[in-house]
């Protein structure tokens, strides 16, 4: 008994005539008739009652019908689901990133990913999390990696948080408080602080400052804008003004550096890495990167 037994008899069955069952299988109705025979003689029982208008089902018939449509449709979903298989292993995923903080994330993540779906080519976008919103929403990315303060998440962007990490003042070792291991905003409201411009990719470094400060009730400090990180250590190294960053790890310092944490203690000073996506764009690819990105998220916390 061969799969095209079973879908003769069924379309058969289905249509109730031969003639429109060899139309709807675009086969001649004597090969058909044959075929159909030609099972009937394999299981060794009559599966229709011929008449003059068509053909009606035996009573074994009807059990025969009954089992071989539910055979094909295991059939059919085995095959469909071995496509998607296949599809899964391969394409590409596109990736939006934001922040240097990223860079502690993402290698951990990819390496997991691709070592499991070797034939996923994944693409990385670097995009402000703003911009990361509306490419989710226009489906011209898969997912986004930003840093971002606790609760700024469009209702629509489904998230999980990846790590969750604190703003820390650093300054040069000579620095006056850098014995001190924390260190109070009010020490520092004088000092100038050294901050990345608007041009440069991490734009929102002086505003989320001057938000740190204004929640504690102190002054906007003095700012100093720089291009990059070489500019930013000069400045730092010379004793030429003080930063505020997220800490990414506890070895995160530059050399002649220190990293203290405040003494003042508020959600303001947190930062989330969170992975973003948008349910109604995403693919099985980008569904098992968000899986991979909570197992990391587990162990990095």
């Amino acid at each position: 008994m061969e799969l095209r037994h079973l879908r003769y008899f069924v379309t058969v069955a289905t249509e109730g005539t031969f003639s429109a069952a060899a139309e709807k299988l675009r086969v001649s109705q004597p090969a058909l008739s044959k075929q159909v025979r030609d099972l009937e003689e394999e299981i060794g029982v009559s599966l229709f009652s011929r008449t003059s208008t068509g053909v009606r089902l035996t009573a074994a018939g009807r059990e025969f019908y009954a089992q071989s449509k539910n055979t094909l449709a295991t059939l059919d979903t085995a095959v469909q689901r071995t496509r998607a298989a296949k599809y899964e292993q391969s394409g590409t995923l596109r990736i939006g990133i934001y922040g240097a903080i990223i860079s502690h994330v993402l290698p951990h993540v990819m390496e997991i990913y691709s070592s499991q779906y070797p034939g996923i080519d994944l693409t990385l976008h670097e995009m402000h999390h703003r911009d990361q919103y509306a490419a989710l929403e226009s489906g011209e990315i898969d997912v986004g990696l930003t840093a971002i303060p606790p609760g700024r998440i469009p209702p629509w962007v489904q998230h999980v948080v990846v790590a969750q990490l604190k703003f820390m003042l650093v300054m040069r070792e000579e620095h006056r408080l850098a014995h001190q291991p924390s260190i109070s905003l009010a020490d520092v409201a004088e000092e100038t602080f050294l901050c990345f411009t608007h041009l440069q990719k991490y734009k929102d470094h002086a505003e989320r400052l001057q938000e740190i400060f204004s929640h504690f009730g102190f002054p906007t400090p003095r700012i100093k804008t720089v291009d990059d990180f070489g500019v930013l250590y000069a400045y730092l190294k010379t004793g030429q003004g003080i930063t505020m960053v997220p800490r990414l790890s506890p070895t995160h310092v530059a050399p002649g550096m220190v990293m203290r944490p405040t003494k003042e203690s508020a959600p303001i000073l947190d930062l989330s890495v969170e992975a973003l996506w948008n349910d109604e764009y995403l693919q099985t690819s980008g569904r098992n990167f968000v899986k991979v990105v909570k197992e990391a998220a587990r162990m990095l916390g």
